[in-house]
């Protein structure tokens, strides 16, 4: 899954949080903003290759909570 040249901006928790994925993702471009809290994007219980600039990258004290649907990707043609 590849995510490029998007603003990731105004959230809540954190600009974005990778979590279980067994996909691989790459993000490329674009702008992240961290939340309020001042995390950007936080990757946890995943085993999957994540390729996020260090500097885009936060890691919390602990887990965050999830309770968003898991999305689906698309199939490869």
């Amino acid at each position: 899954f590849k995510i490029e040249n998007t603003t990731v901006e105004n959230n809540a928790r954190a600009a974005g949080i990778i979590d279980g994925s067994d996909r691989g993702i790459i993000i490329v471009g674009g702008k992240v903003s961290p939340s309020s809290g001042g995390l950007k994007f936080v990757i946890q219980n995943t085993s999957a290759s994540v390729q996020i600039p260090e500097s885009d990258k936060s890691t919390p004290e602990k887990a965050l909570g999830i309770s968003a649907p898991k999305l689906s990707t698309p199939p490869v043609l």
